[in-house]
């Protein structure tokens, strides 16, 4: 069985406008090679989907690329459906979209052509791919074929987001033009005035771990968006769109305890937050402000804009694992859903979570993952962010000036009569 890669960047090339028809008749095969791969061969709806909108691209008919019109050409609805009760094509797109995303991963496709399906949108892109360039999902520039060992340092508070931040000026990048005298002198003791203010007001720099995480994501002016998804699949199942839309509307219960434990935390800070459930949540609010995102397979937005990172997540059946990109051939951070204990449930001795904060070109926000291979990693997880003296025990294993970077955290937890231990970090990586 092949695997599921979830993290791999995207190969991007040059955009392509076919109007030619050589062009359209490339792009037509290239499709045809997507949907004979084993993501789509084996569905009915997300082929029917992706054929129709690419078909309706290359005829430059992109006015009827609209979700209404989409369900009642594709999906079969009534004209008077409603998208907001029945959101079978943004589920469908969301399929689409990563199995798209596993198709370019595998091997022997990054010279092909690249059909995306871009967030927020039905309006497919055709590119020309560029076997030796590899573009970050959610970066323009490009990245080399291995992740560097010391990456530049990307700062995670920039002006834009508004952040609550004092720099602290440097006394040569004061005028030195300025007439000599007492009103230079005057400015000069202002400055150095403000300069010790902003040095030593106590609040400016966060006094422990656990503020250094979360300074970059407490900003007034805009809410925290936490998105929690609704339960999982069967272990192994692959989600179609009436599995996914028909399932309960319930969360699972280690996903409410780490909700609960990271809502508390934003809330005592006094930052205003926002709830959304993963399948409502629109790419529109993910670009509000900052984004927590609870769950990892069961969410299709953690699947998505992490895309392209050191760390992702794997599925191979009923194995889940967490993997690294300068090591693909590691595999120790691994869990099996098929093995049951004597109560038929997922027999689990050690539970893996990986913990990401990010600053996502795409949306121009910060965001940040906690997501377990399973509900025990999660809940795990979400103790870690939210226990001051937990959260030093990051000291010595997170890269320096870690506080100030885009930062990946990969934790283990021992299971005990279903119950998580403490979180023990296991690699950490910062950009």
């Amino acid at each position: 069985m092949s695997s599921t890669i979830f993290h791999r960047p995207l190969s991007d090339g040059t955009l392509m406008h076919p109007e030619a028809g050589g062009d359209q008749r490339a792009i037509r095969e290239q499709l045809e090679r997507i949907l004979e791969s084993p993501g789509f061969r084996n569905s009915k709806r997300y082929p029917n989907l992706l054929r129709h909108v690419v078909e309706r691209a290359l005829q430059g008919q992109t006015s009827d690329l609209k979700e209404r019109t989409l369900g009642i050409e594709v999906f079969g609805r009534s004209p008077d459906y409603d998208p907001a009760t029945d959101p079978v094509v943004r589920v469908s797109a969301g399929e689409i979209r990563k199995r798209i995303a596993q198709y370019y991963h595998e091997s022997g496709h990054e010279a092909e052509i690249r059909i995306d399906l871009p967030i927020g949108s039905y309006l497919p892109e055709f590119r020309f791919s560029k076997s030796n360039e590899h573009l970050d999902l959610l970066t323009g520039p490009p990245v080399p074929n291995e992740v560097p060992r010391e990456p530049a340092v990307i700062p995670l508070m920039p002006k834009r987001l508004g952040l609550r931040r004092h720099s602290v000026p440097r006394l040569l990048d004061l005028p030195l033009s300025l007439p000599l005298g007492l009103p230079t002198f005057g400015i000069l003791a202002v400055g150095l005035v403000m300069v010790a203010l902003a040095w030593f007001r106590p609040w400016v720099r966060p006094s422990n771990v656990l503020d250094q995480f979360w300074a970059p994501v407490l900003n007034p002016s805009a809410p925290v968006v936490l998105c929690v998804a609704r339960g999982p699949l069967p272990p192994g199942a692959l989600a179609t769109p009436e599995q996914l839309i028909s399932r309960p509307s319930g969360i699972a219960w280690h996903d409410v305890a780490t909700l609960a434990r990271l809502t508390g935390l934003i809330q005592s800070k006094g930052q205003p937050f926002q709830l959304r459930r993963e399948e409502l949540a629109s790419f529109g609010e993910l670009q509000e402000g900052p984004v927590v995102l609870v769950g990892a397979f069961n969410d299709a937005w953690t699947l998505r804009l992490m895309e392209g990172m050191r760390f992702g997540f794997h599925q191979d059946g009923t194995a889940y694992w967490i993997a690294d990109q300068q090591d693909p051939g590691k595999s120790d951070w691994k869990i099996d859903l098929g093995r049951k204990d004597a109560q038929g449930r997922p027999s689990i001795a050690q539970d893996y979570a990986l913990i990401s904060r990010f600053l996502n070109p795409r949306t121009g926000k910060i965001v940040v993952v906690v997501a377990g291979l399973y509900g025990f990693g999660t809940e795990a997880a979400g103790r870690l962010l939210t226990d001051a003296r937990q959260m030093e025990s990051l000291t010595g294993h997170v890269p320096p000036r870690w506080e100030k970077k885009n930062l990946q955290i990969v934790i283990g937890t021992e299971v005990i009569d279903r119950s998580p231990g403490p979180a023990h970090v296991l690699a950490a990586y910062s950009w």
